[in-house]
């Protein structure tokens, strides 16, 4: 063969290689094409409930554009904030699966927050009705807030879900607030004592109620609400 056909040939087989190397360079792969999806998705609106007005619709639909803009502006940049107010915005519209989307989305990207897994642990009582996703989502908010200053309220989200949402698993609450209590950063805890008092309480224990109300009072003489307890205790 004429070398100078074959140098051609080598020179087109080579150039074709090049050509196969950018472009499998430049295509996206398939996981960053399923999350551009989702944040497509996650990223629009849409308005579910029948019962807004049109003034409401229009302040969410502005709202929820200032959140898009600053997830938009900076993707390289996760926005934990943003994301937040987005599954909130998507909540109130009646969008229970898109605010999921959005959480599990901030959960995703930052695993180490608290506030998505407590929204999603509500969410997943109150509207998807799935206990176990809620238990799942509420335990982790707890596990990530250690240290945060007032997440006291996290546990009371937390026994308001076993008491109302998931009561065949109702226990769970004295091992929750037992082991926390043990934790020195919140050993003095009156809101947490508070709870657990409730709960024996509420459960027909009422010795240890009377142990705990009384601890908060060692704590706080002049606490009116467990004062009016023991009195009705007594």
């Amino acid at each position: 063969m004429n070398k100078k056909i074959i140098y051609l040939i080598i020179l087109i087989l080579l150039l074709a290689g090049i050509g196969f190397y950018f472009y499998n360079e430049r295509k996206p792969s398939q996981s960053e094409q399923t999350s551009s999806s989702a944040l497509d998705k996650i990223l629009t609106l849409e308005i579910k409930r029948t019962d807004l007005t049109q003034e409401q619709i229009a302040r969410y639909q502005e709202e929820f554009a200032k959140d898009k803009k600053i997830i938009l502006t900076a993707p390289d940049t996760f926005n934990l904030a943003a994301f937040i107010n987005v599954g909130t915005i998507k909540k109130i519209v009646g969008d229970f699966e898109g605010a999921r989307d959005a959480w599990e989305y901030a959960s995703l990207k930052s695993p180490k927050n608290s506030v998505s897994f407590f929204n999603l642990g509500l969410l997943y009582a109150e509207d998807l009705k799935d206990n176990q996703k809620a238990e799942a989502n509420y335990l982790k908010c707890l596990e990530n807030s250690k240290g945060e200053s007032g997440n006291e309220q996290y546990y009371r989200g937390v026994v308001d879900f076993y008491t109302y949402f998931y009561p065949a698993q109702i226990s769970e609450v004295e091992k929750i607030l037992l082991a926390a209590l043990q934790e020195e950063r919140y050993q003095n805890s009156q809101d947490l004592m508070a709870l657990l008092a409730t709960y024996y309480q509420n459960n027909g224990q009422k010795e240890k109620a009377i142990e705990y109300w009384q601890k908060i009072l060692i704590i706080n003489p002049d606490n009116e609400g467990a004062k009016n307890e023991l009195e009705e205790l007594k």
